[in-house]
């Protein structure tokens, strides 16, 4: 069975129940700041994962030969080559031919892995099914799912497709039999396998995999309200929370069933005024807080895989909504707490992302190193690479949407698109620096003239953005909606937008406590952050920005480490207080000393120097 040569590979919900469908993987090539992003994941970063434990550890154990190490005694090891595949096939689908030779090898590996009930799992020797204590079975089976789904999509080949259906069969019989390992899911397993089981049902046309989906999300609670969730371990494990939402919405996309979808609109409310950090991460301590608006700055800050879950899960909002609040909450994410996770050679990965690292500890878990972990060494609890993987793998079907008579430009990028519109096929070409600069030149290309919609993101950030169709006047486009033309499109025409990006301050919510007296700094959708070693000797713990100041901040050529982005140029000193003596004195208005210029930069470029100290929010006081 081969699939169509325009269908999309990780957006593959139907048109029915959602407004929107991705313009498929095959149809679209990105280049500037996100193709190279997406080219360094497709290359080197999962040519190493491929020489990491990852594989070598799957391929140790499913023999019998133990592989030694922490790494492999996780219970849920075995899902990063699940997802290390997925990620695979979508740059196979995406042209890297280069990858096939590593796909056949692991495809061929976890085949020889699967027992002869269908489960397959190697980091337990003598594993003999569903054990009622163990916490991934379903966890496990989710992702091999969706990597049989991507690899039967970009391939055409039935084996693994073939394999998890024998899985999923297998966990079916005993969930219709009334085993007793489901009656804990709702409290233990990591949820996954929901959205998973929709998607093998669309590879297959098994209606049972979409009531067992259905049934098993229906045992987690989604409400309205942040405080009543019960997603997974923990009630609130922003992942399992972030992979729920994200299985009741592809529900919604199957079925049309409106209850699966009523709650998630004033629930991510909720979360995006309350619970969301400035760069887009989401969690302390993996938790979901359950009391509002606590955001510490330091420790176990928004793990890198939540950042994932989000997105994910926004992006299947913007299909059912097609409003532009779903990837303006993407796009945070992003250029932000997700890609800040990375090197700039994308070889190495934090697992938490605090805002704040200034004392030993600020950066989260003891048994998590505080500095990004290179490849091939892995996190002991490793999913955030495999995670980082496939999401920037997937990210060329990110870009545009489209519907029978329109085309929606989601994320800014170098980017050629082709696909039909109105029946009609269209060349689309988009040249821009962004997010370096907000200039964004759309030329379209009809094979004849045809009338269809162009819908372009003007983000939330942006103020003042205009809009000009082929030469004519430029009409101003309002924040946080999609600018709309319609209009007989001739080959030749070309729409430019114009996105004001002037460098600012950033203030939190009062009810913020943690950021109370202090202010970030952005730059278009990228937060900026100062550096140890950008500080001019001022001790990062007392430094501060004079208040008359904070509404000016100037840009500055870019350093090796910004990818192209201007840095940013703050006064700042440090505070008059006497570093030694008692916690607690008598108030007086604090004043500034040492006051000179500091340089921020991208907060997605720190960690690729010598220190590994900075702060994205700094207070402010008198100069």
């Amino acid at each position: 069975m081969t699939l169509h040569a325009g269908a999309a590979l990780s957006a593959d919900w139907p048109a029915e129940h959602g407004r929107l469908q991705a313009a498929p993987m095959r149809a679209v090539r990105l280049g500037g700041f996100l193709g190279r992003r997406v080219d360094l994941n497709n290359g080197p970063s999962l040519a190493a994962g491929l020489n990491s434990p990852v594989f070598q550890g799957f391929e140790a154990d499913a023999v019998g030969h133990r592989w030694e190490g922490e790494y492999r005694r996780r219970g849920a090891a075995d899902t990063d080559l699940y997802k290390w595949l997925e990620a695979a096939c979508y740059a196979l689908a995406y042209g890297r031919d280069d990858v096939r030779e590593a796909i056949d090898r692991v495809v061929e590996t976890i085949l020889a892995a699967q027992s002869a009930k269908g489960f397959v799992h190697t980091n337990r020797s003598g594993h003999a099914g569903l054990e009622p204590e163990a916490r991934y079975e379903l966890y496990l089976a989710g992702h091999l799912f969706e990597a049989a789904v991507a690899h039967h999509r970009a391939t055409g080949e039935d084996a693994l497709l073939d394999a998890a259906r024998r899985w999923a069969d297998y966990l079916h019989r005993h969930f219709a039999s009334g085993h007793p390992y489901f009656d804990a899911v709702p409290e233990r397993e990591h949820p996954e396998i929901e959205l998973a089981l929709v998607r093998l049902f669309r590879a297959t046309g098994d209606e049972r995999y979409l009531e067992f989906a259905s049934d098993l999300a229906s045992r987690a609670t989604v409400t309205a309200r942040v405080g009543d969730l019960k997603c997974g371990p923990h009630d609130r494990h922003a992942v399992c929370t972030f992979y729920m939402l994200a299985a009741w919405a592809e529900l919604f996309l199957e079925t049309g069933e409106e209850r699966r979808v009523r709650p998630l609109v004033p629930l991510i409310e909720e979360i995006e005024a309350t619970r969301l950090y400035i760069h887009g991460g989401v969690g302390l301590d993996e938790i979901i807080p359950g009391n509002p608006c606590h955001l510490p700055q330091a420790g176990s800050v928004a793990e890198t895989c939540a950042s994932v879950a989000l997105m994910m899960f926004a992006r299947r909002m913007h299909a059912i909504t097609g409003q532009s609040r779903w990837f303006d909450l993407i796009e945070r994410a992003l250029y932000n707490a997700f890609l800040g996770a990375l090197s700039a050679d994308q070889l190495a990965i934090f697992y938490f992302s605090p805002l704040r690292v200034v004392h030993p500890g600020d950066e989260g878990r003891q048994d998590l190193p505080g500095e990004r972990t290179p490849l091939p060494e892995l996190h002991r609890t490793s999913c955030c690479f495999p995670n980082a993987w496939r999401m920037l793998a997937s990210l060329p079907e990110w870009a545009f949407a489209v519907e029978d008579d329109a085309l929606q430009v989601n994320l800014y990028a170098d980017a050629e698109c082709r696909t039909p519109i109105s029946g009609v096929p269209v060349n689309v070409r988009m040249r821009t620096d962004y997010p370096a600069d907000g200039r964004v030149e759309i030329a379209i290309e009809p094979e004849r003239p045809a009338r269809f919609r162009l819908r372009m993101r003007i983000p939330r950030w942006c103020r003042g953005a205009t809009v000009r169709v082929a030469g004519g006047e430029p009409d101003a486009a309002r924040a946080a909606e999609y600018h709309v033309i319609d209009r007989v499109w001739q080959p030749g025409d070309a729409v430019v937008i114009d996105l004001p990006m002037p460098p600012g301050a950033i203030m939190s919510r009062p009810e913020i406590t943690c950021n109370a007296g202090q202010v970030a700094f952005g730059r278009g959708p990228v937060l900026y952050c100062l550096e140890e070693q950008d500080a001019r000797g001022l001790a990062l713990p007392r430094i501060a920005v004079p208040d008359e100041a904070v509404s000016e901040p100037c840009e500055a050529a870019p350093i090796e480490v910004c990818g192209g982005l201007p840095v940013l140029q703050v006064p700042a000193g440090e505070v008059e207080e006497a570093a030694a003596g008692p916690a607690y004195r008598p108030w007086r208005t604090p004043t500034l000393a040492r006051v000179n210029a500091v340089t921020l930069i991208p907060w997605f470029a720190r960690g690729n120097r010598e220190s590994r100290r900075w702060r994205a929010l700094l207070p402010v006081a008198v100069g």
